[in-house]
């Protein structure tokens, strides 16, 4: 004689653990697929929130540095630009106070902001992940469209902000 099975959790109970399982199988098999295991955050605090960065496996702080400038003009007055000893002290404080509170990540979106921060990293680049853009040679411009020439751009850009390697190269298309 066959035995009555007594499930003792609603239908909607079952409907959770059954989503929840799926995700986590999901999940897991996007880790699986060729994500980089994660790293120790670079300048870790306690008290800062890390996330993984994509696939890369680099853990940056929840609050990073950095976007685009869209008026640099009006960003740094004064005269000199991003050459004016003022406002290097002011990169240069700024991304102290940063890396004091736990911060690990720059997004450099301008050749302005890569020259500016590569300057206010000098002789503390491992502190912060650098992530590199030039926006006015990206593939939004018919001319950048090729590999050649965004190499060709991401090499210059390094050589001119002094830099001899970046944590992330990319390019708004």
């Amino acid at each position: 004689m066959k035995e009555k099975m007594n499930f003792d959790f609603t239908r909607r109970d079952f409907i959770r653990a059954t989503a929840a399982g799926a995700v986590g199988v999901t999940l897991g098999m996007n880790i699986l697929e060729g994500a980089e295991p994660a790293k120790k955050p670079l300048n870790y605090n306690p008290e800062m929130e890390y996330r993984r960065l994509g696939r890369t496996g680099l853990m940056v702080s929840a609050v990073c540095l950095g976007g685009h400038w869209k008026r640099i003009d009006t960003v740094v007055s004064g005269g000199g630009g991003i050459n004016n000893p003022d406002f290097q002290k002011n990169r240069y404080d700024v991304v102290s106070r940063c890396i004091e509170r736990g911060i690990n990540y720059i997004d450099a979106c301008t050749s302005q902001e890569v020259l500016a921060y590569s300057r206010a990293l000098k002789g503390r680049r491992e502190k912060m992940y650098l992530g590199f853009s030039w926006f006015e040679q990206e593939m939004r411009n018919p001319e950048f469209r090729t590999a050649e020439k965004l190499l060709q751009t991401l090499e210059r850009g390094m050589k001119e902000a002094g830099l001899d390697y970046v944590d992330v190269a990319y390019n708004d298309a």
